[in-house]
Order: C-alpha cells, then sequence, then structure tokens
C-alpha cells in the first residue's frame, strides 16, 4: 500500500502516537489549524485534508490583508514543541 507523506503525517496528528498520549490530543480548530498546515505543505492533499481545508478556505474578509491575517492567525493556533511545556518535557524524554 502506498502512502504519501503528507497522509502519514497527517495519520500521526490525527491518531497519535499512542493510546496512553490520548490526553494530549489536538481537538477542535486546534486539530484543524496543525492538519491545514500538513495539508497546504504536499502538493497534492488526499482526501482526509477535506475539512481542515474547508475550515482555512473558508475564512474570509472583504479586504485582502484582513483576509490573510485571519488565516495566519487560525494557522497559530496549532501548538508548537517549544510553546507547550508538555510537549517539550516529552521530547526530552527521548
Amino acid at each position: 500500500m502506498k502512502i504519501s507523506y503528507g497522509a502519514f503525517a497527517l495519520l500521526l496528528v490525527t491518531a497519535g502516537a499512542n493510546a496512553d498520549n490520548s490526553a494530549n490530543l489536538l481537538q477542535g480548530d486546534q486539530r484543524l489549524a496543525c492538519e491545514a498546515i500538513l495539508c497546504l505543505s504536499t502538493g497534492q492533499p488526499p482526501s482526509e485534508c477535506k475539512p481542515a481545508l474547508e475550515r482555512y478556505f473558508g475564512i474570509r474578509h472583504k479586504k485582502p490583508w484582513k483576509q490573510a491575517r485571519a488565516r495566519q492567525d487560525f494557522l497559530n493556533m496549532c501548538p508548537t514543541v517549544s510553546s507547550s511545556a508538555n510537549y517539550s518535557s516529552e521530547a526530552n524524554r527521548q
């Protein structure tokens, strides 16, 4: 079975590494923001990207600069390792 890198990364984000980390799984707009980042970085997004990309492209404003800012704010909802003490402590353990 052939799987693209984007689909694999999306699978890791949405499913998590294992069941013990279920408390660390992202939900809501945070999850969609992270998925959108992964999906926008692929050349041809898989069908699993549809909800995240619909949310991203559904952000519309009359002024282009407001739209760009709102979309960037949406993508910034995805936490980074350095912004979360919980994730950074897990990264240091491995």
